[in-house]
């Protein structure tokens, strides 16, 4: 069952809706690259805060 709001086009939402899911994707994979970066130092942080 789906919620329907008055006035929305069924085929807009779903047009917006896979635009949205495109648009996160592409910005997760140009964030992809800079996990590693990320992530050690992050690991460091964490190294700094238990060793002291």
């Amino acid at each position: 069952m789906t919620a329907r709001v008055g006035g929305r086009s069924l085929v807009m939402s779903w047009a917006v809706g896979i635009l949205c899911a495109a648009v996160i994707a592409t910005l997760i994979w140009i964030a992809v690259p800079a996990a590693p970066m990320f992530l050690d130092g992050l690991f460091s942080l964490l190294d700094a805060t238990i060793v002291r």
